[in-house]
């Protein structure tokens, strides 16, 4: 594992398509904060100055929110004041924001349910404009003051909602973690966790983090299954891009003779029957395969590959581990219903062989 991640080099349309968790900050004052049209990232806080208090430990984790159709984001950072004076921090918290107010589609790029505590008790959440940033680049940030006692430690915790992006073939939340030279010092230890409220055949990541628990477990409220996915760094020093990538629900490139429609449970298994007419014993067979190996069981029809964005210097792919612990119950209704269509085409098809 390297100490420091390294992103692509992305033109807008990539980007967009390509849904990356990345970090994107300077090592100065200033804060960009202006690039939302991939939608919305979740942000650490950054100080507006330089400060010699440093990061003892950060516990990051972004949790699929599916009815609002956004990340939740859960911030913990322990903070210590190696000096023999107080410690005032002004953090800022930037948004993304469109270019213009009128490209803005919802609450893309913008910070919902924002709250902040302070060793438990609740900090008040104010907002400022930064000077020096051009009228490209709205300066308009949250900003958190924080008190740390001479030698001494406190637990800031940020939470709120952002909005999830959704690329066309890759997907995922991206985290702006990038303030190295602001802080006194590297952070001791980052913990980041991830939560799917689907499956997933891979994952890619930068090889600045270790991806050390890649599973999938029943969910708690009953709705299928969740993929939790935890990284580990020790130290970290954000001073390159942190990207994460997951593939999206298309099948395609994992079936001998294609994609297979309702996978995504958007058709009926009425809906879901005359298309597999036409599909070869391979296929059928391949999707099935498929739909099981997502979930760490059997062996995917593919063996999965970087794309061409991601420089394997810089990037890993990491494939689903098996799961002793599946059950069927796992499955979402789409799976269900396609997994059964499959199943109903092929005894159809053993009846007619006689």
């Amino acid at each position: 594992m390297t100490e420091n991640g390294l992103a692509p080099t992305l033109d807008g349309d990539t980007l967009a398509a390509s849904t990356l968790l990345a970090a994107l900050a300077s090592p100065t004052p200033a804060v960009v904060i202006n690039d939302a049209r991939s939608g919305g990232r979740s942000v650490d806080p950054i100080p507006l100055a330089p400060t010699p208090a440093r990061i003892v430990s950060h516990t990051l984790s972004l949790t699929e929110n599916g009815p609002r159709d956004a990340w939740q984001v859960l911030s913990r950072m322990v903070i210590e004041n190696p000096t023999a004076s107080p410690l005032r921090l002004r953090l800022a918290l930037p948004e993304e924001r469109p270019y213009a107010e009128a490209d803005a589609s919802g609450w893309a790029g913008r910070f919902q349910d924002l709250t902040a505590t302070v060793d438990g008790e609740e900090l008040e959440i104010t907002e400022a404009k930064l000077a020096g940033i051009d009228e490209e680049q709205l300066g308009d940030v949250y900003v958190l003051n924080v008190l740390i006692p001479a030698m001494g430690r406190v637990s800031l915790q940020v939470a709120y909602l952002v909005d999830r992006s959704s690329g066309l073939d890759w997907w995922g939340p991206r985290h702006h973690a990038r303030a190295p030279n602001l802080w006194g010092g590297p952070v001791g230890e980052l913990r980041l966790t991830v939560t799917l409220r689907r499956p997933t055949p891979y994952v890619i990541h930068t090889r600045a983090i270790l991806l050390t628990r890649f599973e999938e477990r029943a969910d708690p409220n009953g709705d299928g299954s969740l993929t939790e996915l935890v990284f580990d760094a020790r130290p970290w020093r954000p001073d390159r891009d942190l990207v994460l990538a997951f593939p999206g629900p298309s099948i395609e490139g994992w079936c001998v003779d294609g994609v297979l429609p309702g996978y995504d449970g958007s058709l009926s298994l009425t809906e879901l029957r005359p298309l597999l007419v036409d599909l070869s014993d391979e296929a059928l067979d391949a999707y099935a395969d498929h739909v099981h190996a997502i979930h760490g069981v059997g062996r995917p029809a593919a063996t999965p590959s970087l794309p061409d964005w991601a420089d394997a210097n810089e990037f890993v792919l990491v494939p689903r581990p098996a799961s002793p612990r599946f059950e069927e119950s796992w499955l979402s209704p789409g799976e269900q219903s396609s997994l059964e269509a499959v199943a109903q085409e092929q005894r159809r098809r053993q009846r007619q062989r006689g």
